[in-house]
């Protein structure tokens, strides 16, 4: 008798295990698709065919309904390549420089594009994200901090968890101890459902570390990315 064949996400978790290393909802699981050849597509056909079962046990006759056909392949396209790419692409590829100049004072970034989703109901989460940065010995493109934000946040997430892995990658990056992240940003499971909310309200999250941390460098900060928009 043949033995069925394991779903590939399962195979993914089960590898992630082994290696001492959970297949968390924000973690990057590219590596492991490579390792075990298992491709965006393959994982888009397995969600596919899963997601035509939740449509069935919603009571939805997609077979008739000609507003629903094809809705769980464009779902499982819009999960793996779009919404939660984060966790299924390698991470861009990011070339510091030499801070030849030696550069020590602050820059600010944003308002950057911030695109998530809650891990809790896996609804948008949407806003804007500001990077402020004293440089130590390397520095990078201003637009491979967007590449970042928008990398980490592709991933079913909570906020808070969001913003330090952000800081994290910045601080591999760059090797910079003075790293700031602030992000802004409306939940779709606080508005759409639940409390009901109005649209305007948002979740502020901050990550400061470093001289950061020293109240005159948070309120030169914080001034600086509130003529930013924030």
């Amino acid at each position: 008798m043949t033995e069925p064949k394991i779903p590939y996400g399962q195979q993914l978790i089960d590898a992630s295990l082994k290696l001492g290393k959970p297949a968390l909802a924000n973690s990057n699981i590219s590596e492991l698709m490579k390792d075990l050849s298992i491709s965006q597509d393959d994982l888009v056909g397995e969600v596919a065919e899963a997601f035509a079962n939740v449509l069935v046990c919603l009571g939805i006759d997609t077979n008739n309904d000609h507003n629903t056909e094809g809705t769980a392949k464009r779902v499982a396209k819009m999960f793996v390549k779009e919404v939660y790419k984060g966790r299924y692409t390698e991470q861009p590829e990011m070339t510091a420089f030499p801070n030849a100049k030696n550069v020590k004072d602050m820059f600010t970034l944003g308002p950057i594009r911030v695109q998530s989703a809650c891990s809790h109901h896996l609804v948008p989460i949407v806003g804007e994200a500001w990077v402020g940065i004293i440089p130590n010995d390397k520095v990078l493109g201003i637009s491979k901090y967007h590449r970042i934000v928008d990398h980490i946040m592709r991933r079913p997430q909570i906020q808070e968890e969001s913003a330090e892995q952000v800081a994290d990658m910045i601080q591999e990056l760059t090797g910079a101890e003075d790293v700031a992240f602030v992000v802004r940003a409306q939940h779709m499971c606080m508005t759409w459902r639940g409390v009901n909310a109005p649209q305007e309200s948002s979740m502020v999250s901050t990550v400061l570390r470093g001289k950061f941390k020293d109240s005159t460098v948070r309120a030169e900060f914080f001034n600086t990315v509130k003529g930013q928009g924030f």
